[in-house]
């Protein structure tokens, strides 16, 4: 009669008889590989009175894989996966496109879809820039400001149409939106997650628009003396008619209004 001896720790000759030292029934850890008497491949979750639970089971024999797997199976014939066993168990994942990752305990893809967030520089498969807002109806998605690569056109607070989200910036593409955003008078507020006015830089012996204490708005060319240097400064300095009257109406008309 054949027996068979499980966790055997030694073997010592004592004359006739032999002597063999058993060790304590293996007990799995969060993310252990295991393998049992079957030869099956696991990474072990954990276990209750009724089941025990995997992350991945497949069976060697056929190749058959389970993720989150359940089975009421005892666990006594359960002890870690030679190397080998993990190999297969390994390679199996990545014939599926995954990977295990041992430090958060997950089975993930091994190239993982990116997924923008409200306020990430993002570009897409043909190289335009933009930052991101949300996702709109459909597939489309809104965007704080873009770049168009081909034109070099920018947009501000637009629905972009296209699903294709590719990846993040390279540091040298943010420098470029941004340094676009500069040269339109705009700025990008990260904390504020809004696109800001900064007005455009000055450029001397160019005609340029302000409001008089009248209330009206007149034009002036630029030549660096006092007064242009102090409307610049205050703020009082615009570089188109509709520039001035937008300004007009919606900051210093409500104020006269007040008054009278």
């Amino acid at each position: 009669m054949k027996t068979t001896i499980e966790n055997v720790k030694s073997m010592t000759l004592d004359g006739n008889r032999m002597v063999v030292e058993t060790e304590g029934a293996w007990e799995p850890k969060d993310g252990d590989v295991c393998t049992n008497a079957y030869g099956s491949v696991f990474i072990f979750k954990y276990a209750d009175s009724e089941c025990a639970y995997f992350y991945v089971w497949m069976e060697c024999d056929h190749g058959r894989i389970d993720f989150l797997a359940t089975h009421k199976a005892e666990l006594s014939g359960i002890r870690p996966a030679p190397d080998n066993l993990q190999q297969k168990l390994f390679d199996r994942l990545k014939r599926d496109g995954k990977y295990w990752d041992a430090q958060s305990k997950r089975i993930r893809p091994i190239k993982e879809t990116f997924i923008p967030m409200d306020g990430d520089f993002c570009a897409d498969k043909d190289g335009n820039l933009f930052i991101f807002k949300e996702w709109s109806t459909g597939w489309s998605i809104s965007v704080y400001a873009g770049l168009v690569l081909s034109s070099q056109g920018l947009f501000i607070n637009s629905p972009r149409f296209t699903p294709d989200v590719a990846r993040r910036q390279t540091g040298q593409e943010k420098a470029l939106l941004l340094d676009k955003l500069r040269q339109s008078g705009k700025r990008w507020n990260a904390e504020g997650k809004q696109v800001e006015e900064i007005g455009l830089d000055r450029t001397m012996k160019k005609e340029y628009w302000f409001i008089g204490s009248d209330g009206r708005h007149g034009s002036e060319i630029d030549c660096g003396i006092i007064i242009d240097n102090d409307r610049f400064e205050l703020g009082n300095y615009f570089h188109s008619k509709k520039e001035a009257d937008d300004f007009f109406k919606n900051e210093i008309e409500p104020i006269y209004k007040k008054r009278k």
